[in-house]
């Protein structure tokens, strides 16, 4: 899923030659959530019709499995596959965190390795894994 989403964001970058712009504080932010839900929404070709849409051409860039229980990971819509999007989860429950290169730079602050840095991505996707914690070898990432 990690990955999935990455190469949406990555693929979205390349048809619009630009990052997906959703209603955030800084340069990262979580698959849930108001900001998540937006997120999703415009990788999924999902969004509602009108001048302001991020994916006019409502392309499907998002392809991940549905699940039924965020406990266990996927895209989980309240009220089955009708309902809204909650969000994208990891297989522990929890849900990526997304940090975008917002000023074009091709480098990113490392979240996992103080003090490194992630070159030649526009964004990332992370979790901290089955403990939650940075480090520790379980956490889940794109790069």
């Amino acid at each position: 899923n990690a990955t999935a989403l990455y190469r949406a964001i990555d693929d979205f970058n390349s048809t619009y030659s630009r990052l997906p712009q959703v209603n955030m504080q800084g340069d990262e932010m979580v698959t849930e959530g108001a900001s998540g839900q937006e997120l999703l929404t415009i990788l999924l070709g999902k969004e509602d019709s009108g001048t302001s849409m991020e994916n006019p051409k409502q392309i499907p860039f998002l392809n991940v499995k549905t699940g039924t229980n965020k406990a266990k990971g996927g895209l989980i819509y309240s009220r089955g596959a009708s309902g809204t999007i909650e969000g994208l989860y990891d297989p522990f429950g929890r849900a990526f965190m997304v940090k975008f290169d917002d000023d074009y730079d091709d480098e990113i602050q490392d979240p996992i390795v103080a003090g490194n840095i992630i070159r030649g991505k526009k964004v990332i996707i992370y979790s901290y894994g089955a403990d939650g914690k940075p480090g520790g070898g379980d956490d889940v990432v794109s790069w």
